[in-house]
């Protein structure tokens, strides 16, 4: 039997943790870390594929495959608040772009692949 103390003060950490980032939750404790937004149709595989890289790097990561468009599919990731907001393009250029959105405000980058974001 698990004593009662023990979730408690379970319960109060993650009421302080909510209350203290306003409901962005920390990288790290996040349930929505990663989404995966593809910049136009062609390119839904290697958003998929893109998604498959993270999840196995052992970060939560979903592509959006929805119709909506471009910035539709930014404004629901970030109302979401999920934690990186990952723009793919062909997989021929194996190039991607992270929205971060940290305390400053959001953070723009480019990178060559999924490696420099998982090293």
């Amino acid at each position: 039997m698990i004593h009662r103390a023990i979730l408690g003060s379970i319960e109060r950490f993650i009421a302080i943790v909510t209350e203290t980032t306003g409901g962005k939750w920390p990288f790290w404790l996040s349930p929505r870390q990663i989404v995966v937004i593809p910049v136009a149709a062609p390119f839904k595989d290697y958003a998929i594929e893109v998604a498959g890289r993270f999840w196995d790097a052992g970060l939560f990561a979903e592509a959006d495959l929805s119709d909506n468009t471009l910035n539709k599919k930014i404004r629901n990731a970030q109302t979401a608040q999920w934690n990186f907001i990952m723009g793919s393009l062909s997989s021929s250029e194996a190039r991607v772009t992270a929205d971060e959105d940290d305390d400053s405000g959001r953070t723009r980058r480019a990178g060559d692949g999924v490696s420099e974001y998982t090293e």
